[in-house]
């Protein structure tokens, strides 16, 4: 089920549609709606090796997802995990209290996808 953001009410779940269930925000059924619920690619936690900056290659919400399977995603920054199991993991929860995760600052900017330049020169497509 696909993972979203709202920044009505600073919260991130999983619904089938764009719809908060905290606040109500429907971002299919209004226009103006649609930057305040936002659809994220899902980002897995690489939990810190025993060597600094070198992560386990794994998601730290399970061990089997290795750093390069197919359509994941993987940091080792705290602030940009999106998966909710990871962040409910040990490993996470100690390393997001290093970082203080996201600001408030942060988590109420909403996100605007920039419009493509309309050039032609892409190389030959």
């Amino acid at each position: 089920m696909p993972l979203y953001r709202c920044y009505g009410c600073r919260t991130e779940f999983e619904a089938a549609k764009p719809v908060c269930e905290a606040c109500g925000m429907d971002a299919s059924a209004n226009p103006r709606d649609k930057d305040m619920v936002v659809r994220l690619t899902v980002i897995h936690f690489d939990p810190p090796g025993r060597r600094p900056g070198v992560g386990l290659n794994h998601a730290a919400c399970d061990a089997s997802i290795k750093l390069g399977a197919p359509k994941c995603q993987f940091t080792s920054e705290p602030v940009a995990v999106t998966c909710p199991k990871c962040k409910e993991s040990d490993v996470y929860k100690a390393a997001d209290g290093e970082s203080g995760g996201p600001s408030e600052a942060f988590l109420a900017k909403p996100v605007r996808a920039a419009k493509a330049a309309k050039t032609n020169d892409c190389g030959g497509c």
